[in-house]
């Protein structure tokens, strides 16, 4: 009764097992039994491979795996091993085999538990190769012990550590954290969390720094925890970012130390940068608010700025096509003058940048001189005296008719203003 219980459970095992297994006689490789799992695994149904002979089936990619499984069978009737498989189909699998001698009323069989991990080993080569090629530094640890078990290349370029000094020590032998208190966070934050990133200065084996930002992932490894780290060095980005601000600084407090009205736009008309006084004088004159990155015509109604928004959509057109050029018009009673020219990336022009001008005074003033120019000439030139004025540098200032003719007629030579009257 017992015998046949057992004989039951063992029936039962056989054939709910999720891997294949096989009973093989050993003396002629005959498949003496076989559960349904064969036909997931290798393509065969149960009653194709019942009878016939495993050799037959020529299940064996490579000859050299083949004899190695043979002999090793035969010294020791066990065998734990993987190696490539083929299908029914032709097509080529990777099995884990675990083998053991079965006697049977003396009769010698082979009993296989026999498992496809063909996907547990390619995300196994996948994620190698992904480990071993990325740029970042790439460390795993065992958690219990935080012994490091594996490193990527990156190691003596990061921390000028070897492979052969990391390898099987815990991080507490080395020196990494320049600031304590980020060391304390992230340990932390790694008790309550499976995910933790953190941003610090890290110290290589030298002695030398660098700001790097270090993300931990608790993963399991052969049923163990381990956390899979990633180092980053950030240190050029860091200094890329303040350079920038610092740029961005100097740039903000030129532009703003003028009275001109100064600001750039993108390919879009989309702002990227402007100065006080453009802000204050589009708020004054347009009512409305600028901001970077938005177009001051952006949400306007096409009957509003209508004008001006076609003329500097055609100005931007000209600047985007790589042309420089000075625009002079009036808007209401002032006189402007703007200075476009393209933002040249090497061949690309990836933007326009305005430098306007409110030039009425200036004008008001030319108006002025060219006025009292005119009355003076009147003057001067309503008499029968020669009538001229010189500069302390003996150049001419002013001169009637009279005078020049007068020049012309003894001395052979026509006098201008501005001309040294010594020559």
């Amino acid at each position: 009764e017992r015998i046949r219980a057992s004989e039951e459970k063992f029936a039962s095992a056989f054939r709910s097992n999720p891997d294949l297994m096989t009973i093989v006689r050993e003396d002629d490789s005959m498949i003496i039994d076989v559960n349904d799992r064969v036909e997931k695994v290798l393509g065969y149904t149960r009653n194709e491979v019942l009878g016939s002979y495993a050799t037959s089936l020529n299940l064996f990619v490579n000859p050299d795996e083949r004899e190695n499984y043979y002999a090793a069978y035969a010294k020791t009737g066990s065998i734990d091993m993987e190696c490539w498989w083929r299908k029914k189909d032709g097509s080529r699998i990777i099995v884990r085999m675990a083998v053991n001698r079965l006697v049977i009323d003396d009769v010698a069989y082979q009993l296989s538990v026999i498992r496809d991990v063909s996907e547990n080993r390619f995300a196994e080569e996948r994620f190698r190769k992904a480990f071993d090629l990325n740029p970042d530094l790439m460390l795993i640890f065992r958690e219990r012990d935080r012994v490091l078990v594996e490193v990527n290349g990156r190691l003596e370029s990061f921390a000028s550590f070897t492979r052969e000094e990391a390898i099987g020590r815990s991080s507490a032998e080395f020196n990494l954290w320049a600031n304590p208190r980020d060391q304390q966070t992230y340990i932390e934050k790694l008790s309550t969390q499976d995910f933790v990133s953190i941003e610090s200065t890290f110290l290589k084996k030298g002695g030398q720094s660098f700001i790097g930002v270090l993300s931990a992932s608790r993963i399991n490894l052969h049923g163990e925890n381990h956390l899979l780290v990633v180092v980053r060095d950030i240190t050029e980005k860091k200094l890329a970012e303040e350079r920038i601000i610092r740029s961005e600084a100097n740039l903000h407090a030129v532009i703003n130390n003028t009275e001109f009205l100064i600001w750039s736009w993108d390919r879009r008309l989309k702002l990227m940068t402007f100065n006080d006084p453009f802000q204050k004088y589009v708020q004054k004159a347009y009512r409305r608010e600028v901001a970077v990155g938005k177009s001051i015509f952006e949400d306007v109604p096409e009957n509003e700025l209508g004008e001006l928004r076609i003329k500097w959509k055609d100005w931007h057109q000209r600047a985007l096509g790589g042309e420089s050029f000075q625009i002079k018009e009036v808007r209401g009673n002032r006189y402007w003058q703007f200075s476009i020219s393209p933002i040249r990336e090497g061949d690309f022009v990836s933007g326009v940048t305005v430098f306007a001008e409110d030039v009425t005074r200036q004008r008001e003033t030319e108006a002025k001189i060219i006025k009292n120019e005119a009355t003076l000439n009147a003057i001067i030139n309503n008499t029968d005296q020669s009538i001229w004025s010189i500069d302390l540098s003996y150049k001419i200032t002013a001169l009637n008719n009279v005078f020049r003719d007068l020049i012309l007629e003894y001395y052979n030579f026509e006098l201008i203003v501005g001309q040294d009257i010594l020559e």
